[in-house]
């Protein structure tokens, strides 16, 4: 499988408040065809991706995810529910242990289970929200 990055890694800083969000928000197009296409965002350091959504036949995708602060800076979760960052999952919630009061790198690629599809983030928003 081929994997593609965005020639420039996202950086999110400042969710420095013990409930703050980060809110990532793509919108990613390809072919319609029965082909696997896997949209992923990756959180700093988190072992696990926190979104990976397997694409085949459809044409296009807008996917949002969030990834909070629980209770400490240097300690978040995130939910890996279905398309659309909504809806029910079989999976745990994620957890990460990055400083949210330094940069973090959000990773936004996608994989690609025939090298002649494609696979294009057409738009990408990072939002930094304080949550009660």
């Amino acid at each position: 499988m081929q994997a593609r990055t965005t020639p420039k890694p996202l950086r999110a800083k400042s969710v420095t408040h013990v409930s703050g969000i980060n809110r990532n928000l793509c919108v990613r197009n390809g072919p319609n065809n029965a082909n696997t296409k896997t949209a992923r965002v990756k959180w700093g350091g988190a072992p696990t991706t926190v979104a990976g959504i397997s694409l085949p036949s459809v044409a296009a995708i807008r996917d949002q995810r969030e990834i909070r602060n629980a209770g400490a800076t240097n300690s978040q979760k995130a939910f890996q529910g279905t398309t659309g960052g909504l809806g029910s999952t079989t999976g745990a919630i994620l957890t990460a242990t990055d400083d949210t009061q330094a940069d973090v790198t959000i990773t936004i690629t996608g994989q690609l289970g025939t090298t002649t599809d494609t696979l294009t983030l057409e738009n990408a928003l990072v939002e930094v929200l304080y949550a009660a």
